[in-house]
């Protein structure tokens, strides 16, 4: 009588890891341009709740909170205060508002914040500055 080998070679296990590793590798390598976007139109997203917060601000008191230097939003607890009465929370993350920009030889205010993936920046098209990675709305 023959007897037959039910089973796979342990070439052929090897080849089906190799193949498994390969593709895994693959979609690993993908996914992180794909979390990076994720989290830069978040911030992007939570930097326009930010903008609307002041242009509320500005219209009950007719101007922008004043500040000499930019100011990281969540580090000023006194803009921290007058942002929370008009947007419920204030996001997480390093958001920065200057009342006194130079954007394009006039002077603005704007809120702004660094993303991960530099080809989303827009302070070249708003501006005329180098994109450096910086997603800024200005508050007009």
């Amino acid at each position: 009588m023959k007897a037959f080998n039910r089973g796979f070679t342990l070439m052929e296990i090897l080849v089906v890891i190799g193949i498994i590793a390969v593709l895994a590798g693959i979609t690993t390598a993908s996914m992180t341009g794909a979390r990076e976007n994720s989290r830069d139109s978040a911030r992007i997203a939570d930097l326009g709740q930010i903008a609307l917060g002041f242009k509320l601000y500005a219209n009950k008191n007719a101007a922008y909170p004043a500040r000499v230097d930019p100011v990281e939003i969540n580090s000023d607890n006194a803009l921290e205060a007058e942002l929370l009465q008009h947007i419920p929370t204030l996001p997480e993350g390093e958001f920065y508002y200057d009342s006194e920009y130079n954007c394009g030889g006039r002077t603005v205010p704007i809120v702004y914040a660094t993303l991960e993936n530099d080809q989303r920046s827009n302070l070249e098209k708003v501006c005329g500055g180098s994109p450096g990675g910086i997603y800024i709305i200005i508050l007009e």
